[in-house]
């Protein structure tokens, strides 16, 4: 018997200009194993429960900026180096999904982040000084969909 992805995630989709002002960052600073831009999200939720999230009520745009440099563990347990934004829009919108959705999150702690590498081949995080190129970030879609288990990021592109 085949178990059905039960859940719902909800995401924040950079826009174009910073889109490609991340990927010209991953670029500048060779950042080996890359995430494609067309990847680049915040998640929001990451619910093992389905909640009805009305993604018209998410006022749009959503800013964040730069906080700090995190490696996170990956699935496979290598490293996955992050920039964890700070962002009072992120933060609320997480909390308002959890308290008037039923929303689960598995965490202790809402960290809102985008995730540069996937893979990443170190244990040291770039230089605090790099998080100047992280600041005015603009969110300007949300994605509501499912939750699915078996998530791959597309393979790297320049």
């Amino acid at each position: 018997m085949i178990e059905e992805n039960i859940g719902t995630y909800a995401k924040l989709l950079p826009s174009e200009d910073t889109r490609n002002k991340i990927a010209l960052i991953m670029r500048m600073f060779n950042l080996e194993n890359h995430t494609s831009p067309r990847d680049l999200h915040v998640t929001l939720i990451y619910s093992r429960s389905e909640c009805s999230i009305n993604k018209e009520a998410v006022g749009l745009p959503v800013r964040a900026n730069g906080k700090a440099f995190s490696i996170f563990a990956n699935a496979s347990g290598g490293n996955c180096l992050v920039v964890e934004l700070e962002s009072e829009e992120m933060q609320s919108l997480h909390s308002r999904f959890i308290t008037e959705h039923g929303a689960t999150h598995d965490y202790a702690s809402y960290k809102p982040h985008l995730t540069l590498s996937y893979d990443y081949n170190s244990t040291d995080v770039p230089s605090d000084t790099m998080l100047e190129h992280f600041y005015h970030l603009c969110f300007d879609q949300v994605v509501v969909e499912p939750l699915s288990f078996g998530w791959i990021p597309n393979e790297q592109e320049d």
